[in-house]
């Protein structure tokens, strides 16, 4: 079976986790929310361990809320026109230099790096937030369209856990968050390149 083949097929969990693209889609949730997560519960910590104020350090999450709030709107809208691809690895590309800013804030404290990072992140956040439930759809739209996305989220989940338990582990080891980082990036990067292995721009394009 190949996912979203068929516009009018309708899906069964059971048809659905037997294709490829159910799989690629569950490893890019994970590593996905692993790399976000990791830097999600954590930044606050860096932060204080650069000698960042605590009041300053929450506003720069504050500022990463806000900006992917915006960011999921933007991405969600773009991928309709652009495609789900471009669009997920424009927003990989942000998530991967917001993360890079925080190893360049760890060897210059630039007073300007943490709003940077902020803006980043926070869109690179955003993308694999919005476009995972719209790529799920591209392929396994339907009935089951629910079913299937909540078990695939249960991988979002499981990844969301690892990379915080993860990176604080990394820390307690080497006392340093860069070694969690350079991971968070290289994960980031393979969860982009599942989403161009599951091919949503064919579907779309057979769908169109």
């Amino acid at each position: 079976l190949i996912a979203g083949k068929s516009s009018e097929m309708s899906w069964t969990f059971q048809q659905a986790i037997i294709t490829k693209q159910f799989w690629l889609l569950g490893l890019s949730f994970f590593l996905g929310a692993f790399a976000v997560h990791s830097i999600l519960t954590h930044h606050v910590a860096f932060f204080i361990d650069q000698g960042m104020e605590k009041m300053t350090a929450s506003s720069i999450v504050g500022i990463v809320g806000i900006v992917s709030v915006g960011g999921k709107i933007f991405w969600g809208v773009l991928s309709d026109r652009i495609g789900r691809e471009i669009t997920y690895t424009s927003g990989i590309i942000c998530l991967a230099l917001g993360i890079s800013l925080l190893i360049i804030y760890d060897i210059s404290s630039c007073f300007f790096l943490p709003y940077s990072y902020a803006f980043f992140f926070g869109m690179g956040y955003a993308v694999t937030a919005a476009l995972s439930p719209l790529i799920t759809a591209d392929f396994f739209a339907g009935k089951t369209y629910g079913s299937i996305f909540g078990t695939l989220f249960i991988l979002n989940g499981i990844g969301s856990a690892m990379g915080a338990w993860l990176a604080g582990l990394i820390h307690d080891r080497t006392g340093s968050y860069i070694p969690s980082f350079i991971v968070m990036i290289i994960f980031s990067v393979l969860a982009c390149f599942c989403i161009w292995l599951t091919a949503p721009r064919k579907i779309r394009t057979h769908q169109l």
